[in-house]
């Protein structure tokens, strides 16, 4: 089992990694922040990273929640990572995770890497591990299409995967999340962007045959407005 000290020297990691002479620069964005409206109850979620960083070594603070019930939040996800960047299209992340929820809370370290395969195209992959020893991942890929100067189109593709059964979290050994979705957003002002599109979202694997023994088939598909923020 990993333990709650490991962790916490995971979270102090990037702390003592960053070179104190790097000239280093503070940036936050708000990726997400939108409301799923459509079949069953609307979906609030928000994604927000805050990094400070030179040009090899940096420090992560990313944010992300939400809730299948109106618009508050039930469960935040936050990370806090060390970065490195051995080139200027690759981070790799080093760190820990913490999800606060109802009922217990739990703890993951993280191992991430973050990559820009072309100038329109990045993809990250990030793999965890629980204070249960259970090692659960996430992929994406992001596209962006300019479509003007301030407006632009975004496609992502998704998928949650586990290397094992977890039945306290109702979750099956494999792929068990995909996630398809599309937004078209547009610049307001040096700070903001707006936006609407759609995504769907569906349960597969063993994880789907768990939600239906629920009485939930695993798959809904939703119009999704929302805005950014880069600062």
């Amino acid at each position: 089992m990993l333990s709650r000290s490991v962790l916490a020297a995971l979270a102090a990691l990037p702390f003592l990694s960053v070179p104190a002479h790097a000239q280093a620069e503070l940036a936050g964005q708000v990726d997400l922040l939108e409301m799923h409206v459509g079949k069953g109850d609307d979906h609030f979620l928000f994604d927000s990273t805050f990094t400070l960083s030179g040009e090899r070594h940096g420090v992560a603070l990313k944010l992300e929640g939400g809730s299948d019930v109106g618009a508050h939040i039930d469960e935040v996800t936050a990370q806090m990572l060390y970065r490195y960047s051995p080139s200027g299209n690759t981070n790799i992340l080093l760190g820990a995770r913490n999800d606060f929820r109802s009922g217990s809370d739990l703890s993951h370290a993280t191992l991430g890497v973050e990559v820009q395969l072309t100038s329109a195209i990045s993809g990250e992959h990030y793999l965890w591990l629980s204070e249960d020893g259970d090692i659960t991942g996430a992929a994406m890929v992001v596209g962006t299409l300019s479509l003007g100067e301030e407006l632009w189109l975004e496609p992502r593709v998704a998928v949650g995967w586990s290397a094992r059964a977890i039945p306290a979290e109702d979750v099956g050994a494999g792929i068990g999340e995909l996630e398809l979705s599309a937004r078209l957003r547009r610049q307001i002002g040096p700070l903001f962007n707006v936006y609407g599109g759609i995504i769907d979202e569906r349960l597969v694997g063993d994880t789907r045959d768990i939600a239906r023994t629920q009485g939930d088939n695993g798959h809904v598909t939703r119009a999704v407005i929302g805005l950014g923020l880069n600062f």
